[in-house]
């Protein structure tokens, strides 16, 4: 996993399980440094979503958006 790679190039990394779990984490932990949310997330809110409560509550944190999942249409 993303989690797991940046571990192991040094970093201290927090997952959750969802958006709402990670926006909880990142009220308890306010020295985070970076936020990274996939845009496909398990529950009521999607990655852009919590981007965008992270960055109306958080200006100074450094976000990133990513997806796994291939969006643009299919050709056949």
């Amino acid at each position: 996993s993303l989690c797991e790679q940046l571990h192991q190039l040094g970093y201290l990394t927090l997952e959750a399980e969802n958006g709402e779990q990670a926006l909880n984490m990142l009220d308890a932990s306010p020295d985070i440094g970076m936020f990274i949310s996939d845009l496909m997330l398990p529950g009521g809110l999607s990655g852009a979503e919590v981007i965008g409560h992270v960055r109306s509550h958080y200006p100074q944190l450094r976000v990133l958006l990513i997806s796994g999942q291939d969006l643009r249409p299919a050709h056949n």
